[in-house]
């Protein structure tokens, strides 16, 4: 008995195809959305990062730390975080990086999402004591895409002690929601 050749036919190739390219289209607007949504936690995590070795920093150097939009020489203009984030001891309190002051922490720039920082006596840099407390700067930070996308905003609220909590979408339509409950907005 002679073996048959086992395998596809160029019509079943073709069909399987046909099929694999269909359901790729419908899958991957998701996984598209899945990225950019992992993408915009995983930056807001950094940032958090910094902010809580800010804190640490602070308390373990009994110094005074800024952390602010800018770069190697000090804080830049007001609400410029995603050109640049830097967190250094300021010991001066000028807000520049001196040759007696060094750098903390450093977080560079991002495209895709624009940054804001609000707070209680309206400072476009964050103190943190040599108590780890902020310069009575509650606020928050709001992380939001450039490309307009609501659903991928987020928002670190910081209280006075130099506590972090995160937004969350509580009423699971796709959109955070700040600690009142309302809906993040760009």
């Amino acid at each position: 008995m002679a073996n048959k050749p086992v395998g596809l036919t160029l019509v079943e190739l073709l069909a399987t195809l046909v099929i694999v390219m269909i359901l790729l289209s419908y899958a991957l607007p998701s996984l598209q959305n899945l990225a950019t949504r992992i993408e915009a936690d995983s930056y807001r995590d950094v940032f958090a990062r910094m902010i809580y070795t800010a804190r640490h920093a602070a308390i373990t150097h009994n110094a005074n730390v800024v952390l602010c939009p800018g770069g190697q020489t000090g804080c830049a203009e007001r609400n410029r975080w995603h050109e640049g984030t830097v967190a250094f001891i300021d010991k001066n309190h000028n807000r520049e990086i001196d040759d007696d002051d060094f750098t903390i922490a450093f977080v560079s720039r991002t495209h895709k999402t624009n940054i804001r920082w609000r707070s209680f006596r309206n400072r476009g840099y964050l103190r943190f004591t040599p108590l780890g407390l902020t310069d009575w700067q509650n606020g928050h930070f709001l992380f939001c895409p450039t490309n307009g996308n609501i659903e991928h905003a987020r928002q670190i609220v910081l209280n006075r002690a130099g506590r972090i909590y995160y937004s969350k979408d509580e009423d699971n339509d796709g959109i955070q929601e700040d600690v009142q409950g309302r809906a993040l907005s760009c």
